[in-house]
């Protein structure tokens, strides 16, 4: 997995619960801490710190090393806001992943989206499927339009043994 996570879709489509149980998954394999911006206060792992004030939480991720640092809701803690750059060029330095998660491509300007390097994508618009397909110059993506609930492309670039992008279709079990 990259240091730079995306996962995006509509709502209801299981972002949030994607996201959750990667964090198991991390914790379980790794004891990788996690810390969580989440402004709706959802439970999330028992191993998790969740910060419901974007800046309280940024603040203390930037005090820390080696954690999994996920932003639930690009829309309201990101958007578009290029103050939010060092999120996807810097916090490596941390020894950091990020988790970010939205609702579309265009939640994220072009430089923050070129920092992911692997995407869950679930379902998606034409327009957005069509930006992550300029993004990446990966016509496969397009599949993403015909996923149902929990489906997702598991995108990452240049995994293939080839070195292209690998793209696979992936489905969470319904929580």
């Amino acid at each position: 997995m990259s240091r730079h996570v995306g996962i995006f879709g509509p709502g209801e489509c299981g972002k949030t619960y994607a996201g959750m149980e990667l964090l198991r998954q991390r914790w379980l394999l790794f004891r990788r801490r996690a810390i969580v911006l989440d402004m709706n206060r959802a439970t999330w792992p028992a191993h998790c710190l969740v910060f419901p004030d974007r800046d309280a939480g940024l603040a203390f991720a930037w005090r820390e090393q080696g954690c999994d640092l996920v932003i639930d809701d690009a829309t309201g803690q990101i958007y578009r806001d290029p103050a939010q750059n060092d999120l996807f060029t810097r916090i490596r330095h941390q020894h950091h992943t990020l988790f970010v998660l939205g609702h579309t491509a265009t939640m994220l300007l072009p430089l923050q989206r070129d920092a992911l390097g692997t995407l869950l994508l679930f379902r998606q618009s034409p327009k957005a499927i069509q930006t992550w397909i300029d993004e990446w110059a990966e016509p496969r993506i397009e599949q993403a339009a015909t996923l149902n609930r929990y489906e997702f492309l598991h995108c990452k670039k240049f995994a293939a043994e080839d070195g292209s992008h690998l793209i696979q279709k992936g489905k969470f079990p319904p929580p």
